[in-house]
């Protein structure tokens, strides 16, 4: 799904949140949602951008860097706000949002769910149904459809079946050659890693801004991931993967999507 609705998502559940806090007695502080302008999946190899190879090597470009620091800053208040309630006060506070004490809590085992398909999974909810996070997230639409633990459970399922492909790609044959071909060209520019990855962590120099040697690096990466093709062969083995992976999975995915779709029409722009 597009960034958007994740954005749209987290703020209705996030004044959810609030709404429940304020009717048991507590002033929660709502998060801002921090978009990092790309999605993980698209740099599972690294570096996409020629230009910002050169610029910055393989250092965290300028707009990701603020974004932490935004998080980083949500944190530092968050912790003010709750170092003004008193141990008692702080304890009650974290009952009401998750259901969990504030000192000594203990991770809850995962629900065990019986999926759209009739399948049955673990959801790992992490919070009581009394909480107000689990309350928020059933004010959520298409909930007639999908209950809160079948959405945990679906999306567990989804990072289970993502993980299974991204393993599948990376052996494949296809991916195999197209990264020896990298490889390859890498060395052929003056620079010796065995993947992408491996390269960004070797070049990658301390401090905040990227040496020249990582720089160059970075842009022999970024020009060898082109002449090879690398990134289209990539997601060509991670589309038949998969599909490989998820073909006995597709009722689940399906209402997965479907509740998705419902939540995107109904939150609105």
């Amino acid at each position: 799904m597009p960034d958007e609705f994740h954005r749209r998502r987290f703020e209705a559940i996030e004044l959810a949140l609030a709404d429940c806090m304020d009717r048991r007695g507590f002033d929660y502080l709502r998060a801002e949602y921090i978009a990092f302008g790309f999605e993980p999946a698209d740099r599972r190899w690294g570096l996409l951008d020629a230009d910002a190879a050169a610029l910055n090597g393989y250092h965290l470009p300028a707009e990701v860097l603020a974004a932490e620091e935004t998080s980083r800053q949500f944190a530092t208040t968050m912790d003010a706000h709750l170092a003004t309630m008193s141990a008692e006060r702080r304890d009650a506070y974290s009952r009401a949002l998750t259901g969990q004490p504030a000192v000594g809590a203990r991770p809850l085992p995962p629900i065990p769910t019986e999926l759209p398909s009739g399948r049955k999974e673990d959801a790992p909810v992490g919070v009581t149904r009394e909480s107000c996070r689990f309350e928020a997230l059933g004010s959520l639409p298409g909930r007639d459809a999908v209950s809160v633990e079948q959405e945990i459970a679906l999306r567990a399922l989804l990072q289970v079946l993502a993980g299974d492909s991204d393993r599948r790609a990376a052996n494949s044959g296809a991916f195999l050659s197209v990264l020896e071909s990298w490889r390859r060209c890498f060395s052929g520019r003056g620079f010796q890693a065995g993947d992408p990855l491996a390269a960004m962590e070797k070049y990658l120099s301390p401090g905040i801004s990227a040496s020249v040697e990582e720089r160059d690096a970075a842009t022999a990466d970024v020009g060898c991931k082109v002449s090879t093709d690398f990134w289209s062969v990539w997601n060509l083995a991670l589309e038949q993967a998969w599909q490989e992976v998820a073909e006995s999975r597709q009722g689940d995915l399906q209402a997965l999507l479907a509740l998705q779709a419902e939540m995107s029409a109904t939150l609105g722009p």
